[in-house]
């Protein structure tokens, strides 16, 4: 809320005015603007971006993960690997983001020390694991042979897959591309 709040007033925080050496004001001088709309559309798509994954660790903690289903914190886990080690890809650009470093290290621990108490029992004689099906196959048994209830999680599972792609590609251009020449 505070990085959209943030936008929606029209500033820099204090280190990316250092960073670049001028305040948005100053910088929106420069190319029309767009640097500073795409700045703080930037900061307004990684604030909705964290109020969804808020959103659906809620879900997953209040809903499926408390009916004991071991996906909801496989996915949780996986999902806090990816977000906390993309962190670290603001380092490849030669940028420390002070403020998100700090928020991020102190948020980190308690995560993981959430995530390590909320961890689900081992399975017994192998299943229940990360690969146990058998929900498919009582899900399948329910439907009398339908496949209408495949279409929902395959196209939530195909738009996961399309979201991880474009990320990579962000991460992996933006990581080696200068899109906007300095000024």
């Amino acid at each position: 809320m505070f990085g959209i709040g943030q936008s929606l007033a029209g500033g820099f925080l204090p280190h990316d005015e250092a960073w670049l050496g001028m305040t948005a004001a100053e910088l929106a001088d420069h190319h029309g603007g767009r640097v500073v709309g795409f700045m703080f559309h930037d900061r307004v798509s990684f604030g909705g971006t964290l109020i969804a994954v808020v959103t659906l660790y809620a879900w997953l903690i209040r809903s499926p993960q408390a009916a004991g289903t071991r996906w909801a914190w496989w996915t949780m886990a996986l999902s806090a690997l990816a977000g906390f080690a993309s962190f670290l890809a603001w380092l490849g650009y030669g940028y420390l983001d002070v403020w998100h470093a700090v928020g991020t290290l102190l948020l980190l621990p308690v995560f993981a020390v959430g995530l390590w108490l909320g961890r689900p029992p081992a399975p017994l004689c192998g299943r229940g694991g990360i690969a146990d099906a058998s929900w498919l196959i009582v899900a399948l048994r329910e439907s009398r042979g339908s496949p209408w209830w495949l279409i929902g999680p395959t196209l939530v599972t195909l738009g996961s897959a399309g979201m991880i792609v474009g990320g990579l590609v962000i991460l992996v251009i933006g990581g080696t591309t200068v899109f906007v020449p300095r000024i």
